[in-house]
């Protein structure tokens, strides 16, 4: 079977639109699962144990609940004009922060409190913290001047 490039133009198309629209389907059903840990937690945690008028209406409660967290990140979302530039600064600084400054400090003091901590882990944690600290205020900077300049346009 022969096609000739108009219609393999279209067939292709057609199935780059099928595929997006499948993708949007697929956040549309899932995103608001990625919200059922925080809902559990303010709903078992904070509103049930705090306000008994909630439990008279337990399901409507609930699914007001499920579905404002999700609406309220897409909402913040919304508002902010150059989400990317908040996403990449928020990186910037919990990344070297959580993946190696914690880690360091953490094994210092684990190692502290058993009384093992020799001179090289001491030595090999302060050099990750001050790298961690210098990457943290590194990388920081550069996306604050990267929001700066981007706000000036």
């Amino acid at each position: 079977m022969a096609c000739n490039s108009n219609t393999l133009i279209s067939i292709v198309f057609r199935l780059t639109e099928c595929i997006q629209l499948m993708f949007a389907f697929q956040c549309l059903l899932s995103y608001p699962l990625q919200s059922f840990v925080p809902y559990e937690i303010l709903w078992n945690n904070y509103l049930t144990a705090r306000w008994t008028k909630i439990l008279d209406h337990e399901i409507l409660w609930s699914a007001v609940l499920r579905a404002a967290i999700p609406w309220s990140t897409v909402l913040i979302a919304v508002s902010i004009p150059f989400l990317d530039l908040m996403i990449s600064i928020v990186g910037a600084f919990c990344l070297p922060t959580v993946g190696i400054t914690f880690p360091a400090i953490m094994e210092i003091c684990i190692y502290y409190n058993e009384d093992r901590l020799s001179r090289f882990v001491l030595l090999k944690n302060v050099c990750l913290v001050t790298i961690g600290i210098f990457s943290c205020i590194l990388s920081t900077c550069m996306c604050a001047v990267t929001i700066l300049n981007q706000l000036e346009k």
